[in-house]
């Protein structure tokens, strides 16, 4: 999943009516109403919840849980949200540290080829070499 497409779950799941949400049960219609947060005010001065949306079934059983799902979602989607993030910016920080391994890698490699190099170029003796190695050993350090 792309930042992209996190940011635009994102701006939905703002642009939402804010959480928590419940569902209620209208028997006489054989449906559920998703409500909102207790607003301000109501009839008669008494608070009541934003009506956010009707969920209609065939049978009162198969309502349970698609009311259910519908209500969890506003405050489950966020939370997805979140931890997709803090997962994407671990998987970039690891990405970084490999790369910066394979670079080390590439230059101690390097290095070898070049001390293997001045050691069969340097036959008559293995001081020049020992040398080369105690130097690059002080570099890695």
């Amino acid at each position: 999943m792309t930042d992209e497409q996190l940011s635009e779950i994102e701006a939905r799941a703002n642009a939402a009516t804010k959480g928590p949400w419940i569902a209620s049960v209208d028997e006489e219609h054989e449906r559920w109403r998703l409500l909102g947060p207790i607003g301000s005010a109501g009839i008669g001065g008494f608070p009541i919840r934003e009506h956010i949306a009707d969920a209609y079934d065939g049978t009162k059983e198969s309502l349970g849980p698609n009311g259910w799902f519908i209500r969890e979602a506003r405050e489950d989607i966020p939370a997805l949200l979140a931890y997709i993030k803090l997962l994407n910016a671990y998987i970039d920080d690891r990405v970084e540290e490999y790369g910066r391994a394979q670079n080390e890698i590439t230059r101690l490699s390097t290095r070898i080829a070049e001390l293997e190099a001045a050691g069969r170029a340097y036959t008559p003796g293995l001081s020049g070499m020992a040398t080369a190695i105690d130097e690059t050993q002080k570099e890695m350090q």
